[in-house]
């Protein structure tokens, strides 16, 4: 029987009270080692939440009882032969995904974001011509009703009189989709570049730079906005793979939520009421506006002219950059979110059949520990390298022989660098492997790509604090935590070969 404090809480305090915390970590390695069938893996997942301290506070969607109810209901119908499995392998993703990587109210969020900037003394003038005015502890400007309708209608007038300026603009989706993905999902705001154009009536996931929810009332399902907030962030890193991170912000009633979306997983500021602090809410309006794209969480080290996408690159006894232009799409690309701190990785085709060197930009983890000394996160360094011949990605082949004859030129590639190289891979998988265009009979027809998570054998522990490799083809050994060895990377390759 829940306190009666407990039923008096919304859902949002109620799961951060009971957090999940590691509570599905034994269904997490059942998941990832793909040892059992997916319904099993569904029916443990179910008995998984019904053992959460949250499940039997949590209210049904019903109205009726709690959310164990629902579970327990939920077991017969999945235990039936009309249940379709498809329908819950995204959520299972995004528990695996997601899930004890949210990090709420993380220090430092807004000053690192909204203050000192060279947006803000254009932002501060916004602020002293708007002139927010709080009468009884109420902006007086604001609207009245918290509706989606009321809101966009006051915004609208607020955007064409004070944010007409900057970088982007926004927009609504409010009744059309953005085009662009076939999931035909609607985000309530966002924005995209100053004088887009839309395509047949709407705009493109392409060209979003920021996202935002609004919603009518504090106390309605924080878990289903969340998810929701999450699919909208898979969407943009789909569509935009060389996407670093990804700014949001959820209003909730008159309560302000900023966000962060990065490879680290979502973290968000210190919520405020907008009634409380308007100069607060105007300059984070502002300033997403005023952001250049680098600021954005777009990747600045791509770059982009009417020819198309390049990058800048020193040839071989040269001494100034030139262009070397890329395929529009990449090869292959991760498509995980979160990947314990991990920048995007992208394999583009290059217009170019020269070699060149590796060009090099440095950056930094957008998540910092909370303490300065508890070494929670690895900075990584981002590099480019450009290499001969180009190819397409491992499942793009043209026949059964091309496959074939790929597999077999990665492997003795892999043995190659295990045994003249003592270096072992550590990443096999689909993305990691691609069919080279080949000009001549002996050229070889495929390639093994991505050496960031090597390991040199003679060289002591990696110092990685976590299993390095893609999850869905690691070995099943390398999963329960046993050394990483030749055999598990042959082990992946029949993965990747299956």
């Amino acid at each position: 029987m829940a306190d009666l404090s407990d039923s008096d809480l919304s859902d949002s305090d109620i799961i951060a009270s009971k957090p999940i915390k590691e509570e599905l970590d034994k269904f997490r390695l059942l998941f990832k080692s793909m040892c059992a069938d997916v319904k099993s893996l569904i029916l443990d997942f179910i008995l998984a939440l019904q053992n959460l301290p949250a499940a039997r506070i949590l209210r049904s969607r019903s109205g009726y009882g709690s959310l164990l109810q629902d579970l327990f209901g939920l077991v017969s119908k999945i235990d039936s032969n009309d249940f379709k499995v498809k329908s819950v392998v995204p959520l299972l993703e995004k528990v695996i995904e997601v899930n004890g990587c949210v990090y709420n109210n993380t220090e430092g969020f807004y000053k690192k974001y909204f203050e000192g900037k060279s947006w803000l003394l254009a932002a501060e003038q916004i602020v002293r011509d708007a002139n927010p005015q709080i009468i009884d502890g109420c902006w007086t400007a604001y609207p009245n009703s918290s509706s989606q309708s009321a809101f966009l209608e006051w915004f609208w007038r607020f955007q064409l009189t004070f944010l007409s300026g900057g970088h982007s603009a926004y927009y609504t989706s409010y009744r059309q989709s953005l085009s662009g993905s076939d999931c035909g999902r609607q985000p309530d705001l966002f924005a995209v570049p100053s004088g887009t154009i839309k395509c047949n009536g709407r705009y493109n996931w392409v060209d979003v730079r920021v996202i935002r929810e609004l919603k009518e009332s504090i106390l309605k399902n924080y878990p289903d906005e969340f998810a929701k907030f999450c699919e909208h962030a898979r969407e943009v890193f789909t569509i935009q793979p060389t996407r670093l991170f990804l700014h949001d912000f959820v209003i909730r009633g008159s309560m302000v939520e900023l966000w962060i979306f990065d490879r680290s997983g979502p973290y968000s500021g210190e919520k405020f009421d907008l009634h409380k602090d308007p100069d607060k809410f105007i300059r984070v309006m502002t300033g997403y506006t005023m952001m250049n794209d680098e600021k954005l969480g777009l990747n600045s080290y791509i770059k982009e002219d009417e020819t198309g996408k390049y990058i800048m690159f020193k040839g071989e006894g040269r001494t100034e950059g030139e262009k070397l232009y890329l395929e529009d799409k990449p090869i292959a690309f991760q498509r995980a979110i979160i990947s314990q701190t991990r920048l995007p990785e992208q394999d583009y085709g290059a217009e170019d059949t020269n070699k060149y060197n590796i060009v090099e930009a440095n950056t930094t983890s957008l998540m910092y520990p909370r303490k300065a000394d508890d070494g929670s996160f690895d900075n990584r360094i981002f590099s480019c390298l450009v290499v001969s011949p180009p190819g397409q990605a491992i499942h793009e082949f043209e026949s059964i022989l091309k496959f074939l004859e790929a597999c077999r030129d990665v492997i003795k590639g892999h043995r190659s660098l295990y045994q003249d190289g003592k270096i072992l891979h550590h990443d096999i998988s689909k993305n990691n492997i691609i069919i080279t265009n080949t000009e001549k009979e002996e050229d070889l027809s495929g390639m093994l790509i991505d050496l960031d998570l090597v390991k040199e054998l003679d060289s002591g522990p990696s110092g990685a604090r976590h299993r390095t490799g893609t999850m869905e083809f690691m070995a099943i050994e390398v999963l329960e935590g046993k050394a990483h060895t030749y055999r598990h990377d042959l082990e992946s390759f029949f993965h990747v070969f299956l």
